[in-house]
């Protein structure tokens, strides 16, 4: 099993109920297919159109991932799983790509999100990681929400 991390909102953005999100756009491509643990980083993403894009696709900017306490977003948190079962280059996308699809070297497509039933406070890493044992046993044991 793998884990990425990414910003809030791109990061519930996979775990809404419609047009969810299919498409990470990342700078390179890697070989690995399979469980990828979603997790959302620390800071809310930089860019000013993030929250506008989100409400655009999905028709409003959900609070996934937040925590029960009440707070808005989820961050340095796992907040779910979603499979990787293809990665194209750019220049193979075509208009349907996907509407999440920007200009990239590399567009991530996964499947099946499932968001966990809380989220789960750990680092994250730049790229594609690896997480420890502990903490794919903590996601197992929590299991998902419903």
């Amino acid at each position: 099993m793998r884990a990425l991390t990414i910003r809030q909102p791109w990061a519930g953005a996979f775990f809404a109920d419609s047009n969810a999100k299919d498409i990470e756009n990342r700078a390179q491509a890697t070989s690995y297919r399979g469980p990828v643990l979603i997790h959302a980083g620390q800071t809310l993403a930089s860019e000013p159109t993030a929250f506008s894009t989100v409400e655009r696709l999905i028709g409003r900017v959900p609070a996934i991932g937040a925590p029960r306490s009440g707070a808005q977003w989820a961050l340095g948190a796992v907040i779910g799983v979603a499979d990787l079962v293809s990665i194209h280059p750019v220049e193979e996308c075509r208009r349907s790509c996907s509407p999440w699809a920007l200009t990239a070297r590399a567009h991530l497509r996964f499947e099946n999100a499932r968001l966990l039933a809380r989220p789960l406070p750990t680092p994250g890493k730049l790229g594609l990681w690896t997480p420890d044992t502990d903490l794919v046993a903590e996601v197992k044991r929590v299991g998902w929400a419903s």
